[in-house]
């Protein structure tokens, strides 16, 4: 039988106070194993969760660039098309005219305002000037060979009452831009006169022949 004495109290708490420190450490050694591993983990899902954030603002940056670009594009097309409706409406305001022209047609046919037109047949013909701003023309048309319909719309003449002295009457534009007049003229001889602004003396004076 064993024989418990003070020696061997001492030997059993001895080995007991061992016995507990390795229980201990291995305790204390699984806690920073377990520990670890759940860092480690919790790490590696704060890495995924990052690159999923960094991917999502990089292709939010990529639609946003996309957008910016295509609403740049959209711009920039409307800034064209207002610059086209722009330039269309300066070219057709007739504001931007810088001298009187005379064209050789109009909308009836050869212009006899132009200064070439000497000889003609008889026929329907029209008086057109284009003009800038503050430009006015009178013109003295003489003979007993022309006429001209005076139910037609207003072409930007307005007309004197005829003179029976020489057969005529001063027809003076009353706008800017485009203007014109249907006339006919038969077989005979028709003089023209053309004044510009208020001056007395004519700016030139032709005699059309119409056969």
């Amino acid at each position: 039988m064993l024989k418990i004495n003070n020696k061997n109290m001492a030997t059993f708490f001895i080995w007991l106070e061992v016995f507990g420190g390795i229980l201990t450490l291995a305790s204390y050694a699984g806690y920073k194993i377990y520990t670890g591993k759940i860092n480690q983990e919790q790490e590696n899902k704060a890495v995924i969760q990052r690159e999923g954030i960094k991917n999502k603002i990089d292709a939010s940056k990529k639609d946003l660039s996309v957008q910016i670009d295509e609403n740049d594009t959209k711009i920039l097309s409307k800034i064209g098309d207002v610059g086209n409706k722009v330039n269309k409406i300066y070219e057709s305001d007739e504001s931007n005219i810088k001298n009187i022209l005379f064209p050789n047609y109009g909308n009836y046919g050869k212009n006899i305002l132009d200064k070439n037109l000497l000889k003609i047949p008889s026929g329907t013909y029209s008086m057109k000037a284009i003009l800038p701003k503050k430009e006015i023309i009178k013109v003295k048309i003489s003979g007993n060979n022309w006429s001209f319909p005076i139910g037609q719309p207003i072409g930007g003449w307005d007309y004197s009452k005829f003179d029976n002295n020489d057969k005529s009457r001063i027809f003076t534009t009353i706008k800017y831009g485009k203007v014109d007049l249907k006339l006919y003229l038969k077989k005979g001889e028709t003089e023209i006169k053309l004044f510009i602004g208020n001056a007395e003396k004519p700016k030139w004076i032709k005699t059309i022949k119409v056969e």
